[in-house]
């Protein structure tokens, strides 16, 4: 499926020049979640990316995009906090990220 050959494709690779995916951890219907470490940084983050046949569809980047910028603005401890969100070059494996804090990012 494309999903099994996006996540065989994403775990080893440095997305954004920041970020290094270092596992999987589920997937939802937009896209998918990855346990990725900042390059220079001391910092664990989790990385949703969109799935590639919706990152073909300018109006799902779209509200993949709104939806970071709204989550971006919410301040409790019960939301995770958005530090980034982009669009990547188009390839098989991956479009438009967010980069969000987790409490505990899986094993």
């Amino acid at each position: 499926t494309l999903v099994a050959a996006a996540s065989d494709g994403v775990v080893g690779t440095v997305i954004a020049d920041r970020y290094r995916v270092v596992a999987r951890l589920g997937e939802g219907g937009m896209g998918e979640v990855y346990r990725a470490r900042h390059v220079r940084l001391p910092q664990d983050v989790a990385i949703k990316l969109l799935r590639p046949e919706l990152a073909r569809d300018p109006s799902m980047v779209a509200r993949f995009v709104r939806e970071a910028v709204a989550a971006a603005r919410i301040a409790s401890p019960h939301v995770v906090r958005v530090l980034d969100a982009g669009e990547l070059p188009v390839t098989n494996v991956y479009d438009p990220i967010v980069a969000d804090v987790g409490q505990r990012l899986g094993a």
